[in-house]
């Protein structure tokens, strides 16, 4: 599932666009440098022409992790998690659905 938030506006992906589908392709395709194994994760995503604000969280075997606490803990590379929050914010803004002067939200939930 994947929903797209902009401007109050709710709308499903599904129903609106084929960008849920790329989104959650690409996220799929960089997650796995992150962590070799996981269950589901999960992507909350506020991106402006001029910041972004990325939070993600990973289900192993059924335990739901913060990608933070495990950069944090040393599972993830801070660095390799920075590199990835890049990556996403930069893919989401060529996005069509992307409007400049607005903070674009984005929810994306996926299984391995």
């Amino acid at each position: 599932m994947a929903i797209f938030i902009n401007d109050a506006n709710y709308c499903n992906l599904n129903e609106a666009t084929n960008s849920d589908t790329q989104l959650q392709k690409f996220v799929k395709s960089r997650l796995t440098v992150l962590v070799k194994r996981y269950d589901s994760a999960s992507l909350n995503a506020s991106i402006s022409d001029t910041s972004y604000s990325i939070e993600l969280f990973i289900w192993i075997d059924g335990d739901k992790h913060s990608a933070e606490q495990m950069a944090d803990d040393g599972d993830i590379s801070n660095k390799t998690l920075d590199k990835f929050y890049e990556d996403v914010a930069k893919y989401i803004k060529q996005l069509p659905d992307y409007k400049k002067g607005s903070i674009n939200k984005y929810h994306i939930k996926f299984r391995k």
